[in-house]
């Protein structure tokens, strides 16, 4: 929980490097999965187009369950406010 905190805390007061941080960290796992792509007998240009779709599914996929949790802690602390 700590750390947790600490992460939000830090990309609030640093954005540019929190974001430097999560580009190099997607750029990072879109490079292995070309690679794999490839090793699986891909074209590199189909491999790298294939990797960007599954990421874009992936980011995606994680920001609609991010909305879900946003929405539902908004829920649970207006009934909270109102006990």
């Amino acid at each position: 929980m700590l750390t947790s905190f600490l992460i939000r805390l830090r990309a609030l007061l640093d954005r540019r490097g929190a974001d430097a941080e999560l580009d190099d960290e997607l750029r990072y796992h879109l490079e292995r999965e070309t690679e794999r792509n490839v090793a699986n007998g891909m074209s590199p240009p189909d491999a790298h187009d294939a990797a960007r779709a599954r990421q874009s599914d992936r980011a995606r996929r994680s920001g609609a369950r991010h909305d879900a949790l946003a929405v539902a802690r908004r829920a649970d602390a207006g009934r909270e406010l109102r006990a």
